[in-house]
């Protein structure tokens, strides 16, 4: 039986494994589990309903679970029969030697606290403003825009299960909803440290890491079904790392969403969903880091990037009363609504740094090698290092049998904004930084792609690498950009003061591309100039601009 987002059993896995123990939950109760990624849950459905966020889980399909900690809840149901489930732990054999050090074990009990009827009544509220745009009518008979929702708070509320929540109820009454992802922390349809936004029309792979799916991107399938996510690149784990980049990044994922609902090619290298009207009234979810007032300015760029009409404030009053008083221009509009949802008792409040970063860990392994259901080839390779002569002008065309030529190899970095602040800080006095003016060089107006005209520097947010070695891209990812190499033009090299000597044109087209997708940077011999790159798959590896990022990765 094949079921999309829900696979079998996969028999090598059992081989030291237990027999199955039932359970039996009663309606709106919640199981609660907590499973380390040393070990996998086996588990099947046997009688009635469960949802994992909001995603159904199938009845007498075995579904496998590592490394996470969540909530299998049954909704209401008429006849009050109980749900039944039988599971199972076994060893993982999938993970890595330096998981034995992993101190936590699995816990699961029921309770029948939940805040799922909250949601529910939300999920409803958000499908009531999906039809009222799509019986509104533009001028051109489009549907309305649909509800944009912004789900904001502190560490530990159960933001990212809202927003999986509130995504799979509005597929499941047939609405295709963007789903947002402002949180580098994680990678949705992505890796750690970008931004994305993905049209989401059928159900969200649970039994994938972070329980979302694999992308075009990943398998290098071009299936309707997969997932076709546009991908901002911000490099680091942390926002406050370079707020900057950040919100420049939330601005640019902005222009793509509302060209994406307004059918519109964005340039990003995503293609325009065909029933764009659907994904218009269908609206956006957006899912966000742990936010408080400190972080306004960013929350209010947020809100006008993406059109926010409802935002969602999870467990916290004081930011609901907030966030009313600063926005309330937009609220006495009729623009926007500010409401407060309680946050649910089953959310597990001591998620330490460590469980992050394996949990990052678990995404970047199977963006290479898939999972369980679905087995990719990762692809190794070797690539030239660009020298300061290079030209970028070569092709780099991935080979089994011997290395890539790259001598047009470009690598830029996101600059970490205390570093940058540092070296600012021994500039002569009365130094200027080089700026993207309004009047480029070429002749340009300066326009931001979106008819803005822009002043800023481009050294806040990106430079050049020149020289990539081991110890700043070995167990690296690196982000493949859809911006081409220039042919025929000289190597790209920072100035005295950290400038790029490069138009401004190509400044903004680099600060405006998307991700294509990664690389992992495995080794560099500083000797030979060569740098061991593993691929998702085979194939020509593109002449494209490449974007250095904080986030390690051994394999």
């Amino acid at each position: 039986m094949s079921i999309p987002g829900f696979g079998g059993t996969n028999g090598s896995l059992a081989s030291d494994s237990s027999e199955f123990t039932q359970i039996s939950i009663p309606p709106a109760n919640e199981w609660r589990i907590e499973v380390p990624f040393k070990k996998l849950l086996k588990l099947k459905v046997t009688l009635g309903t469960l949802e994992i966020n909001g995603s159904e889980l199938p009845n007498n399909v075995e579904l496998q679970l590592s490394g996470v900690k969540l909530p299998i809840y049954a909704p209401p149901s008429i006849n009050k029969e109980h749900a039944k489930v039988e599971y199972k732990l076994v060893t993982n054999p999938d993970q890595s030697v330096l998981l034995s050090s992993e101190d936590e074990e699995f816990t699961q009990y029921l309770s029948d606290e939940t805040n799922m009827d909250l949601v529910v009544n939300l999920a409803m509220y958000i499908e009531s403003k999906r039809q009222i745009a799509k019986d509104l009518k533009t001028n051109e008979g489009d549907h309305a825009l649909g509800p944009r929702v912004l789900i904001l708070g502190g560490k530990y509320l159960g933001k990212t299960s809202l927003a999986k929540t509130l995504v799979s109820y509005a597929v499941k009454m047939g609405s295709s909803p963007v789903l947002v992802n402002l949180d580098p922390k994680h990678g949705v349809f992505a890796l750690p440290g970008s931004l994305s936004a993905t049209v989401i029309n059928d159900s969200l792979d649970i039994e994938c890491a972070n329980g979302y799916g694999f992308t075009m991107t990943t398998t290098g399938s071009l299936s309707k079904s997969m997932k076709q996510p546009v991908v901002k690149n911000f490099g680091f784990s942390d926002v406050d790392e370079n707020v900057k980049l950040y919100t420049r990044q939330i601005d640019q994922l902005g222009i793509a969403v509302l060209s994406k609902l307004e059918g519109i090619e964005d340039g990003s290298g995503s293609e325009v969903d065909g029933n764009h009207n659907k994904v218009r009234s269908s609206g956006v979810i957006v899912d966000t880091p742990p936010f408080t007032m400190k972080s306004f300015d960013i929350i209010s760029s947020i809100v006008s990037d993406l059109k926010i009409d409802l935002i969602v404030v999870l467990g916290n009053e004081k930011m609901k009363i907030d966030l009313t008083k600063k926005l309330k221009h937009k609220i006495e509009q009729g623009s926007l609504n500010i409401i407060k949802l309680s946050k649910s008792p089953g959310v597990v409040d001591d998620v330490n740094d460590r469980f992050i970063r394996m949990t990052q860990e678990q995404t970047i392994r199977e963006y290479f090698n898939g999972n369980h259901r679905i087995r990719l080839s990762p692809f190794k390779t070797e690539i030239d290092l660009p020298s300061s002569s290079s030209s970028a002008s070569a092709s780099a065309s991935v080979s089994s049998s011997s290395s890539t030529s790259s001598s047009g190899l470009v690598i830029y970095k996101s600059v970490l904004t205390k570093e940058y602040e540092s070296s600012m800080a021994f500039l002569p006095s009365g130094d200027d930084f080089e700026h993207i003016t309004n009047e480029d060089e070429n002749g340009g107006d300066g326009n931001d792609g979106d008819g803005r005209g822009i002043v800023e520097d481009i050294k806040e947010y990106y430079q050049i690498l020149e020289d990539p070695n081991s110890s700043n891209l070995d167990n690296s990812i690196v982000a493949i950009t859809h911006l081409p190499l220039e042919s025929g033009s000289s190597s790209v090299t920072n100035g005295a003061s950290g400038s790029l000597n490069m138009s401004s044109k190509r400044k903004r087209e680099l600060l405006n591309t998307s991700v294509m997708g990664y690389i992992h940077v495995s080794k560099v011999d500083d000797e030979k100039k060569k740098m061991k790159i593993l691929l998702p798959f085979p194939g020509v590896f593109p002449r494209n601009v490449l974007i250095a990022t904080s986030i390690g990765y051994n394999e």
